[in-house]
């Protein structure tokens, strides 16, 4: 079963082969990372995290971007600061998405 590690709306991210999205709803699951640009199945983007080499994400003041290791490469995710007023994503969660979880415990 997918649970929920953690989840950052709206966010900016930088994908592994350095294309950029903006208004991201992202996921950090015990499967993957999975991103959405739109509400609904399926997921736009999505990849394995390699929980040996990634850190549990800190919340920080500054909103500076978190790496996320994936088996595609390294995810950045930057919270965007906004409140995604307007946008469908706001609002929807996948089915899955309410069962939450703590990160695993690695040491990196």
């Amino acid at each position: 079963m997918t649970q929920v590690l953690k989840t950052w709306w709206p966010a900016s991210i930088v994908l592994p082969d350095k294309v950029i999205w903006h208004r991201c709803l992202v996921f950090a699951t015990t499967d993957d990372l999975r991103v959405y640009r739109r509400k609904g199945e399926p997921h736009d983007w999505a990849s394995p995290i390699d929980f040996e080499q990634t850190r549990e994400p800190r919340r920080n003041p500054q909103n500076i971007g978190v790496d996320i290791t994936t088996l595609a490469g390294v995810v950045v995710i930057t919270p965007s600061g906004s409140c995604g007023c307007g946008n469908p994503l706001k609002t929807w969660r996948p089915d899955w998405a309410s069962n939450v979880t703590s990160w695993p415990k690695h040491e990196v």
